[in-house]
């Protein structure tokens, strides 16, 4: 079962795009992951981390994330799959509004 969660913060760190070629569709693909630094409740000494990654070139473009952006609320998808007996968490954004934006960059 796959869980929306909404986190604010800053991203820490962009790091460099992927691509490839899918070898079920042949289509391109792009995807690239980021370092959101968040503080989980208010008297917190030391910010938690987690890393979301955005699927899509055009959702990359459209986000627009970067280094040391304060302020960034972050809608991230959870979910988990299974691949020769061990589990893996996938963490992808799914949505990104900035402080004072009213709608959300993508419904």
């Amino acid at each position: 079962m796959e869980q929306i969660i909404k986190l604010t913060g800053r991203i820490a760190k962009v790091f460099p795009a992927n691509s490839g070629v899918s070898q079920r569709t042949g289509n391109t693909w792009m995807s690239q992951e980021y370092l959101l630094e968040f503080f989980s409740w208010s008297g917190a000494n030391y910010p938690d981390r987690v890393v979301f990654r955005v699927f899509g070139e055009e959702r990359i473009k459209q986000f627009a994330l970067q280094e040391l952006e304060e302020n960034v609320t972050v809608v991230l998808r959870l979910d988990a799959h299974e691949n020769n007996g061990r589990w893996y968490n996938e963490i992808s954004a799914t949505n990104v509004i900035r402080q004072g934006q009213q709608q959300p960059q993508n419904a």
